[in-house]
């Protein structure tokens, strides 16, 4: 009565998507038919524990969600349990079992529902992960009811309202790759690492496969052996690691497969010229790669670097998750988005940090300065990127071209209007300013321009001791900047 569009859903996994069966339209959560921006809410009631591709299903509702729409839902949550268990999941398309089998009751199939998560308290930044959507938990308990217990939570997730979602359909790319898309695929678990890899002898004894067999190529060469690896994950005797799936890959940065690879190659030669120049002594550097996504741009490192000297950092829990499983060579750390004197101190020599500081808040830009020079041994280096005048430049020529009549590229109308008068905003980055506009909500994300000034003035106010090296605005698709600790 209160919603005349009101759709309800089944899943008939016999039948046609979107077809009508029974009465209800027949959709897969993880692969939803329905247009983007359909509705203004969800709800599913315990069913989120039986999704054989949550992370998936998380990112369609807010596909198909109106921004400032909600996912209004129960699953159990398992009270004690802090990190989620997956206890079923698809691999090639059949079933995998990685707990003894639990069935839940199934009004339309005798059989049950096969329960494939057992939730922890870890559920909300999974789907933050997976979404971008927020969600608050309440707990419902009222004994006059006799209503107390387990498994009474009634969860809220929200798309933002303040811009369209950065969780979009594969038809739409960002430029730079923020936007989530409609097939994510869950973390596989540790310990299926060897399984999906295979046994390799050398790095068990620590040795470096990568640099043993590849060391002498030129860049040109390397990259064609990373570009084979695409399709082949045994290369002269080496086991590289895998790739996540196209729409991930456009998810974190906007392009895929042999194009991420030359942009990340090209990335690892600037980085190698500009600071330690020559492959590392085995076990004598380390190298972070600071919101390392998938693990991208760590690829080329490897044969520069040993296993015990390749970290990564990546604060969004499903991008780190799917980095560990897919590449047993590099450690891969999770942690905030805001730093909270988590690093060790004086342990890494190179940090690279590839369209990261392009969408950070100045204050918390500064944070991480300060975090990462403090885990830079003396003489370390720190390079970084961020959308230059370059990009400003091009947003206006954009503006101009919308205010003409003229159609532009989604994200380019989004960040222009969050920026508003672009001329006005390359004026100020022109008089030193740091240039940002927020995109959650939350003040620690959105599109930010970095200049040479700005960035020494926030240097200099942090009192960081820090030398800029290099600053370079053509080289690459971002502007450049090389820092260094100095030595001693």
């Amino acid at each position: 009565r209160s919603c005349a569009a009101y759709q309800a859903t089944h899943y008939f996994p016999d039948k046609p998507p979107g077809e009508v069966h029974r009465g209800f339209r027949n959709e897969d959560l993880a692969h939803q038919t329905f247009e983007d921006e359909t509705f203004d809410l969800v709800i599913t009631q315990d069913v989120m524990e039986h999704i054989l591709e949550p992370w998936a299903a998380f990112a369609e509702i807010a596909r198909t969600l109106k921004p400032g729409g909600a996912h209004v839902f129960t699953t159990p949550i398992y009270s004690g349990l802090e990190e989620t268990e997956i206890r079923a999941r698809l691999r090639d398309g059949d079933v995998e079992h990685l707990a003894p089998p639990e069935h839940h009751g199934n009004p339309i199939d005798p059989e049950g529902s096969l329960v494939t998560a057992h939730w922890g308290a870890d559920l909300a930044e999974i789907i933050a992960g997976a979404s971008g959507m927020r969600t608050n938990i309440e707990r419902i308990v009222d004994r006059s009811l006799g209503i107390d217990g387990e498994f009474l939570e009634v969860l809220v997730s929200v798309k933002p309202a303040r811009a369209p979602s950065r969780t979009v359909s594969s038809r739409s790319m960002q430029p730079d790759g923020n936007p989530d898309t409609t097939d994510v695929p869950q973390p596989v678990p540790l310990r299926d690492l060897v399984p999906q890899h295979g046994y390799d002898p050398q790095l068990e004894r620590g040795e470096n496969p990568f640099a043993a067999r590849f060391g002498g190529l030129s860049d040109e060469e390397w990259l064609a052996v990373l570009e084979r690896s695409l399709e082949e994950p045994r290369i002269e005797g080496v086991e590289f690691p895998g790739f996540p799936e196209t729409a991930l890959q456009q998810r974190i940065h906007g392009h895929s497969g042999a194009d991420s690879l030359r942009e990340a190659v090209a990335f690892y030669r600037f980085c190698r010229d500009n600071t330690y120049r020559t492959p590392a002594p085995e076990g004598e550097l380390r190298f972070l790669d600071f919101g390392a996504g998938w693990g991208r741009i760590s690829r080329p490192f490897m044969r520069d670097f040993g296993p015990s000297g390749l970290y990564g950092y990546e604060p969004n829990l499903l991008f780190c998750s799917v980095a560990r499983a897919l590449n047993p060579y590099v450690c891969f750390l999770h942690g905030g988005r805001v730093p909270s004197n988590s690093l060790p101190r004086g342990w890494v020599d190179l940090v690279v940090s590839w369209s990261v500081f392009s969408h950070l808040p100045e204050w918390l830009a500064r944070a991480w300065l300060v975090e990462l020079h403090a885990a830079l041994r003396p003489g370390g280096w720190c390079v970084i990127t961020s959308w230059g005048r370059r990009f400003l430049e091009l947003l206006r020529e954009e503006q101009e071209k919308r205010d003409r009549g003229g159609s532009i590229h989604w994200y380019y109308e989004i960040v222009i209007d969050r920026f508003g008068d672009v001329s006005a905003r390359l004026d100020a980055h022109d008089r030193g300013e740091y240039i940002y506009a927020d995109d959650t909500g939350d003040g620690e994300y959105g599109d930010a321009i970095v200049s040479e000034v700005a960035l020494r003035r926030i240097l200099s106010e942090a009192s960081l001791g820090f030398d800029l090296t290099r600053s370079d605005t053509s080289s690459l698709p971002q502007d450049v900047f090389v820092l260094q600790r100095p030595p001693g």
